[in-house]
């Protein structure tokens, strides 16, 4: 899997930080992140309409250096204990410090549009 890092919007501050890309089949989107947000949401949203996609949330507490630029480096766990995939709609609030989530597209007819807010 191929991840792309992602890079916060123009709209963080002291007590904010959001980050919405698109990615299709075969690709991830990771982003580590910052040291003041301790609960983290993760939505993926499939377009309407737009068929069917199936994907992975997962979280790491591992440092940036052990996961690397390339999101492929630490431990990773679902970011559900009891969910490995989805394939519908998904919003999961992580609460609790962790150093970085990743989304990753196995499956989808288009995109998805994957947003990480903190």
């Amino acid at each position: 899997m191929r991840y792309t890092k992602g890079f916060p919007r123009g709209n963080i501050g002291a007590s904010s930080w959001r980050i919405d890309e698109n990615i299709a089949a075969g690709q991830g989107l990771f982003a580590m992140v910052p040291d003041r947000v301790s609960t983290v949401t993760v939505d993926v949203t499939i377009p309407e309409g737009k068929g069917h996609a199936r994907f992975t949330i997962e979280r790491t507490y591992n440092v940036p250096d052990k996961v690397g630029s390339a999101g492929t480096g630490g431990f990773w766990k679902p970011a559900v204990d009891d969910a490995l995939e989805f394939t519908d709609d998904t919003t999961v609030t992580i609460i609790g410090t962790v150093s970085g989530v990743r989304v990753a597209c196995l499956e989808a007819d288009t995109v998805i549009n994957v947003c990480f807010a903190g």
